[in-house]
């Protein structure tokens, strides 16, 4: 099933932003998320669903909503040991 994709300073779950590393593929004027792309509180690598996972920008895996995230610098706070994508483009999929 399709899902919206998620880009570069779109919310996580924690509250921060993502900061996308790839700088050449863009969704509506910002970058696509990609597997590993932390997020704004530190760490909190996103994690690519396997679903989408032949979906691929500079050969990683594009990030869409719901995917799961590595813990990030404040983890234990709350929603920062899974800070996933809940942020994403409204008309953009990808799946």
């Amino acid at each position: 099933m399709a899902k919206f994709i998620h880009r570069d300073g779109d919310k996580r779950a924690c509250g921060a932003t993502t900061k996308a590393t790839s700088t050449n593929v863009r969704v509506n004027g910002r970058f696509v998320g990609v597997n590993g792309d932390p997020n704004s509180h530190g760490g909190g690598a996103l994690i690519a669903n396997s679903t989408v996972g032949s979906v691929r920008a500079n050969s990683k895996a594009v990030i869409v909503v719901d995917d799961n995230a590595k813990p990030d610098a404040k983890c234990p706070g709350p929603f920062h040991c899974n800070p996933k994508a809940i942020g994403h483009s409204g008309d953009v999929r990808a799946g």
